[in-house]
C-alpha cells in the first residue's frame, strides 16, 4: 500500500488546501471549514531571533494532527551580519533561505502549504549567532493528510469517501476508472 497527500485547488482564493479522511480541511470557497481546522499565527519577538536556537513557531497539535506553515515575513535588521533562516518539522529542515545583513522584508506565500510530520512543532532558527531576524509566520493545524491512503490495484487508482462511496462526478460517472 502507497499512501497519498491529496490537495484540492480552491478556484476562488487560488490556494491549495489538504484533504483528510474526513473531508477537506480549510474550508474551499469560504465555507465548509473542517472543525479540527485551527488558524495560527506566530509574531516576531522583540529584538528579533538574535541566536541559533530554534523558535517555536506553532506546537505539536497532538496524536493524528499536522501544522502547515501558509505564509512567512522575515527580515534581517542587522547590519553587520548575514544569516540563513530554517524553517523545520522536528529535525528535518522544510525550507531555508539567506538573508543578507539589512536586507528588507521577505515575504513568502506557500501555495502549497509546508506540511510538518504528525505531532511535530513547526520551528524556526537563524543559522549565524548575531544576526538579527524578525520572523512572522501564519498557518494552520489539521488532521494528519496521511490519513488518506490510496492503494495501487493491477489496473485501477480508486478514491472512495469517507463513507466507502466511490467519488463520482455530478451526472453519475466515477472520476477514476475503478474495478
Amino acid at each position: 500500500m502507497s499512501k497519498a497527500h491529496l490537495h484540492v485547488l480552491d478556484t476562488q482564493t487560488g490556494v491549495w488546501h489538504p484533504v483528510t479522511s474526513t473531508g477537506v480541511s480549510g474550508g474551499l470557497g469560504g465555507g465548509g471549514a473542517r472543525a479540527s481546522h485551527q488558524d495560527w499565527a506566530y509574531a516576531a519577538v522583540s529584538g528579533g531571533i538574535v541566536n541559533t536556537s530554534d523558535v517555536t513557531l506553532v506546537a505539536a497539535g497532538g496524536a493524528n494532527t499536522v501544522n502547515y506553515l501558509t505564509a512567512l515575513q522575515l527580515r534581517n535588521a542587522d547590519a553587520s551580519v548575514a544569516t540563513e533562516v530554517v524553517i523545520k518539522s522536528g529535525s528535518t529542515v522544510l525550507w531555508r533561505t539567506d538573508l543578507p545583513t539589512n536586507s528588507d522584508q521577505l515575504s513568502v506565500v506557500f501555495p502549497q502549504p509546508l506540511r510538518a510530520d504528525n505531532n511535530t512543532a513547526l520551528t524556526a532558527a537563524a543559522i549565524t549567532t548575531a544576526a538579527e531576524v524578525y520572523l512572522n509566520a501564519q498557518g494552520y493545524t489539521d488532521a494528519d493528510a496521511t490519513r488518506v491512503d490510496a492503494e495501487y490495484g493491477t489496473d485501477a487508482v480508486e478514491l472512495y469517501t469517507v463513507d466507502g462511496a466511490r467519488v463520482m462526478a455530478a451526472d453519475g460517472t466515477t472520476f477514476i476508472n475503478g474495478a
